[in-house]
């Protein structure tokens, strides 16, 4: 059974709301998930636009009272939950970032792959998924080797590798021509 509450005394979180809303949109850009309706051209003017948010957004964040995170009322990230279910044994369930090794059968060993998985007093426990559906594991092939071709790139300086990536890249095809985005530059 989950329990996500213990006993404990509340505690005021050294990170504002700000901060906490802007590194949801940070880890939106890891993931690749936007939240909801959001398109590609919102999303590039968040990455590209919001690069002073900090000088900009910081001294107002600094001025608004932080959230009270407690036994009742905790933070949104899963830290907290896995810590807990660590140090008391309490199983805590969610989707984990790990390294493919056989957990999704049909894509490739080595890839991070975000799995179901639980935590309890014996460590973080990753069960096998199997085989993805084919056209699933299609598109999560293809993203997996533009992103090790980006990779490759980068560790040896293949200028031409990169573009390749790119044009691999179904948001840069969304976003760009394929002059504005590689052939032309």
């Amino acid at each position: 059974m989950i329990r996500r509450s213990g006993p404990g005394q509340a505690l005021r979180s050294p990170v504002p709301r700000g901060i906490q809303r802007k590194s949801a949109v940070a880890q939106i850009g890891v993931t690749g998930k936007p939240p909801g309706d959001v398109g590609l051209i919102d999303h590039l003017r968040v990455c590209t636009g919001g690069r002073s948010w900090f000088e900009t957004d910081f001294p107002n964040w600094m001025k608004e009272e932080p959230p009270i995170i407690g036994p009742t009322k905790r933070g949104e990230e899963h830290g907290s939950w896995i810590i807990e279910a660590l140090e008391t044994g309490r199983t805590y369930r969610g989707h984990f970032n790990v390294v493919n090794r056989g957990h999704i059968t049909n894509l490739p060993d080595g890839c991070i792959v975000e799995i179901p998985g639980y935590v309890d007093g014996h460590g973080i426990n990753m069960p096998v998924v199997g085989d993805l559906p084919l056209a699933c594991a299609a598109t999560c092939s293809a993203s997996v080797r533009v992103q090790q071709m980006g990779v490759e790139a980068a560790v040896h300086g293949d200028v031409t590798l990169l573009k390749q990536a790119m044009l691999h890249d179904p948001l840069t095809g969304a976003g760009c021509s394929r002059c504005q985005g590689v052939l032309c530059s």
